[in-house]
């Protein structure tokens, strides 16, 4: 039926390059589709994970216990035959044929060209004279019919697939049930020039007078439904260059396979699935989360192709990094990030645009621009993530049913309402500190989508953010009380806070696009250094750009910009993190109100491990054991050391906020929050040292609207008239949403666990009924 390149042989070798596939979700012999009618969603298959060996099921396999919709943990029905088959797709141009040779040279496997080594047997002539014979549709169904007799048995192969295989679904079903499929993802202009190189003036589907490149655009949709992995090759590269990116993508995926383990776990514990993660929020230690596997990394060659992208195309491919497709397939990823990120107002046609800040210069003449979050329905960059975060839950969740139990300084409750608002199935539950512990129209903003949403609640309890994120925390800790919920309700709890993995996650994008953002714009050269500034309350957003630099974005420094409550400063520059003489104080910037920042626990498990040191995994293990013990813990000197050396902490006090809003507001009619601010007035702060970068880019966390009082006093212009500043764009997506909360009351509690717990039983009984 066709020619091996190379012999049979066993492949050991490929296990050391392998990842999880596709679960069949859909089941059942169609018949051949046109092409251009076949419909966008491709109905594939995937792996089971074991072992790190490719496992291929022909027949669909069943959904988890949970029933989750995607179950990557081996729990499906076991395979009828295992497969190491690497399937290379992609658009004429891209490599396969040569790049496969390469690959299986090297992992030493047999190698399968689909045109000269299947088709030609098949056909008796040369693809290109079947291909003058036979036009358009009809040969892609030829093309596909003689696919489906590929060998099912075949195994510990390279399979190159043609440009126009993956037009035809059935055949891509036959291939996709026999192996992975790695989708080359290489750059137009690069297959452009290779096709004029080869003399290649027309392909399958172009018709006398369609250029090559809309033609090749309009293939584009095929490749993008029908992969695995894939693998983003950069500009320029040869054949070796390409087969080193497809082995360390493939080694990256297999790492996905450890999963996650909890920031308290002592060696050997076992870890926990993607699934797991997502659906628990914390870990049962009262631990967070942080992946077991090393985190993935881009080339700058591969970060360089994804410059121009827009937002949702580059989130996608930053993603796919992290996510293995055992647990969600690319298509419906691409589905998620669409429809979270398609109602982001930005400007410039970006989810998150990057502004210059022509007045703002620091001491050492850096210039500051600033990348605005806070275009979501909610105006913070929460939304960010609570866009997204729903649709992964309800994707995995299955027929399990969750309560979102969620402690909030302000943006987080009304993101999380609003996301999860259109999902009745997850009761949410917001509790924020009431007594001015958030901004007045924070409140309303709160009060009004909980009484949209009659599975919603906002509670204003009579404490600070520390203690209901330490109530939240503690409500997931009782392991009785969560027991009676799930006996009485079937309901199990998860958080919308940072502490939950997947509510970090997201982040990381929007600190890649920035940095991508200000290259495309010309503003800095790739590889540049860039200084970031975030103002910080629990680190979430600032563990994210920890992670994100791992992955390959060069950030030099990280300004970590605090008000008065100033802890991060203080640990970062003595590495004592003491509440004994703390308390909270209330500023105009509430979100930074926070002296038990939970991300760092995050941070000591990274910087720990990476020292490989066993003393200082364990102390890290323990330091908020330690802290909720005795309030108190101190990092190791190497460890501050490190930690040190990326984070630059610095704090601002309110004083010296409203002033930086005034003065921006003054001279370029820009107006900003009072977060923002304390970041902006904080890489300007004459205390902090010269840079290598040349450029400080600041997270912009949130919407000036969102705190009228604050900034309508530092500006001294009445509310009502900031909006006729020529400079100012207006949020629409606030116009309007104070309307419900006129109609509903402020509904309080106390600073008790008890009470707390109490009115998350009576949300339930209300959802119930």
């Amino acid at each position: 039926m066709y020619r091996a390149r190379r012999p049979w042989q066993a492949a050991t070798a490929l296990s050391r390059y392998c990842m999880a596939g596709r679960s069949l979700k859909t089941g059942g012999v169609q018949r051949p589709v046109p092409y251009a009618t076949i419909p966008t969603r491709f109905s594939s298959t995937r792996a089971s994970a074991r072992s790190g060996i490719w496992i291929r099921t022909s027949t669909s396999s069943s959904s988890s216990s949970s029933g989750s919709a995607a179950a990557g943990d081996g729990r499906g029905k076991a395979s009828k035959a295992t497969r190491n088959n690497l399937i290379l797709m992609g658009p004429p141009g891209a490599g396969k044929t040569s790049v496969g040779a390469c690959l299986a040279e090297r992992l030493s496997l047999s190698h399968v060209d689909i045109d000269n080594d299947h088709l030609e047997n098949i056909w008796g002539c040369p693809v290109a004279d079947k291909l003058n014979l036979v036009k358009g549709e009809q040969f892609v169904h030829e093309e596909g019919m003689a696919t489906l007799q590929l060998a099912p048995d075949i195994t510990n192969t390279v399979i190159s697939l043609s440009g126009s295989n993956p037009m035809h679904r059935q055949a891509m079903d036959h291939l996709s049930s026999i192996g992975t499929v790695v989708y080359l993802d290489v750059d137009q202009q690069d297959i452009l020039q290779r096709l004029q190189a080869m003399k290649v003036n027309r392909i399958v589907g172009q018709t006398e007078g369609d250029p090559m490149d809309e033609i090749l655009a309009f293939r584009q949709q095929f490749y993008e439904r029908a992969y695995d992995v894939r693998v983003i090759i950069p500009s320029g590269s040869d054949v070796q260059t390409c087969a080193d990116v497809v082995i360390a993508t493939l080694e990256n995926h297999r790492n996905l396979l450890a999963g996650y383990v909890s920031t308290r776990c002592s060696r050997g514990d076992e870890s926990a699935g993607l699934e797991d993660v997502v659906c628990s929020g914390l870990a049962s230690d009262g631990g967070l989360f942080v992946p077991r596997y090393p985190i993935p990394k881009l080339t700058d060659g591969q970060w360089r192709r994804l410059a121009g992208l827009s937002f949702p195309e580059q989130a996608l491919r930053v993603l796919e990094n992290w996510l293995p497709s055992s647990a969600i397939s690319p298509t419906t990823l691409r589905g998620m990030l669409a429809k979270a990120y398609g109602t982001f107002q930005g400007s410039k046609h970006s989810v998150t645009p990057v502004v210059p800040l022509k007045s703002c210069r620091t001491p050492h003449g850096q210039q500051v621009f600033t990348q605005e979050l806070f275009w979501g329905p909610t105006a913070s960059f929460k939304d960010l993530s609570l866009q997204l975060m729903p649709q992964l839950l309800q994707y995995f969740a299955g027929k399990n049913k969750y309560a979102m139990v969620v402690a909030t300084s302000g943006d987080t409750g009304s993101a999380a309402l609003h996301g999860f608002g259109s999902h009745t199935s997850f009761p949410v539950v917001v509790f924020y500190p009431g007594n001015g512990g958030v901004s007045s129209y924070q409140e309303q903003q709160m009060i009004g989508l909980a009484a949209q949403h009659p599975h919603c609640r906002a509670i204003a309890v009579n404490g600070d953010f520390d203690f209901c994120q330490s109530a939240v925390k503690q409500m997931f800790s009782d392991v009785a009380w969560r027991d009676d919920l799930l006996e009485s309700f079937g309901v199990q709890l998860n958080a919308a806070n940072s502490i939950n993995w997947m509510r970090l996650l997201p982040q990381i994008i929007h600190h890649a696009a920035g940095y991508l953002q200000l290259v495309n714009d010309g503003r800095i050269e790739f590889g540049e250094p860039l200084d970031l500034c975030i103002p910080s309350g629990n680190f979430g957003n600032a563990m994210a750009a920890l992670y994100v630099k791992r992955m390959g974005i060069p950030f030099h420094r990280i300004l970590i910009a605090s008000n008065v409550n100033n802890i991060l400063e203080e640990f970062i520059s003595t590495g004592m993190y003491d509440l004994t003489q703390r308390s909270l104080a209330k500023t105009m910037s509430p979100a930074i109100d926070i002296l038990v920042s939970s991300n760092v626990e995050r941070l000591l498990h990274l910087i720990a491990h990476e020292s490989q040191n066993p003393s200082h995994i364990e102390w890290a293990r323990r330091a908020f054991f330690e802290l909720n013990r005795t309030r108190q813990f101190s990092a190791p000197a190497d460890l501050l050391a490190a930690i040190s050396s990326e984070l630059a902490p610095v704090s601002i006090w309110d004083e010296q906020c409203g002033e930086q809003i005034r003065d921006l507001a003054s001279s370029e009619q820009y107006i900003l929050d009072p977060h923002t601010a304390v970041a902006v007035a904080g890489c300007r702060d004459g205390k902090i040292p010269a840079s290598v970068a040349r450029v400080v880019l600041v997270a912009g966390t949130a919407h000036f609207a969102k705190f009228p009082d604050d900034v309508s006093a530092a500006v001294a212009i009445p509310e009502h008239l900031l909006s006729d500043l020529s400079g100012v764009v207006p949020h629409t997506s606030l116009q309007g949403s104070l309307a419900a909360s006129r109609q509903a009351d402020v509904v309080e509690c106390s600073a008790s666990v008890d009470d707390m717990k109490r009115i998350v039983k009576s949300a339930l009984l209300q959802q119930a009924a």
